[in-house]
């Protein structure tokens, strides 16, 4: 199954889509990393637990990358469309440039809920 794209609904919010299951997994790993312990294994650069929520946060940061990528590529390449009409056109280019900036603001949403996965202990009470 391809990635989705700017042309229909899914991909437009693809970006959020990643955000959400990036926010879902995050909370999972600290409710059952704390209670398992991870948070005291030490491992290069940090503990488990908060090493393993930074590559969470690196690989959604990732594909919002790309969703944002394709977002803008089809808002700037859309006069190249093959399509019928141009409000047809026009509306495709509108539906990139939404998939790019809300690609974009979950990535903003991202990096500013995972900064205190690099400061804080994840399990502190």
């Amino acid at each position: 199954m391809a990635f989705p794209s700017h042309r229909g609904w899914i991909g437009v919010v693809s970006g959020l889509i990643v955000w959400a299951v990036w926010f879902v997994l995050v909370y999972g790993l600290t409710g059952v990393g704390c209670d398992a312990g991870w948070q005291q294994r030490d491992v290069p650069g940090g503990n488990l637990l908060s090493g393993l929520m930074l590559l969470a946060t690196l690989a959604a940061l990732a594909l919002m990358s790309w969703s944002a990528w394709r977002g803008f590529r089809g808002w700037h390449h859309g006069n190249d469309l093959t399509v019928a009409g141009a409000e047809k056109k026009e509306r495709l280019r509108f539906m990139g440039l939404v998939m790019g900036v809300l690609s974009v603001l979950a990535a903003v949403g991202t990096v500013m809920i995972a900064i205190p996965i690099l400061m804080l202990d994840p399990c502190a009470t």
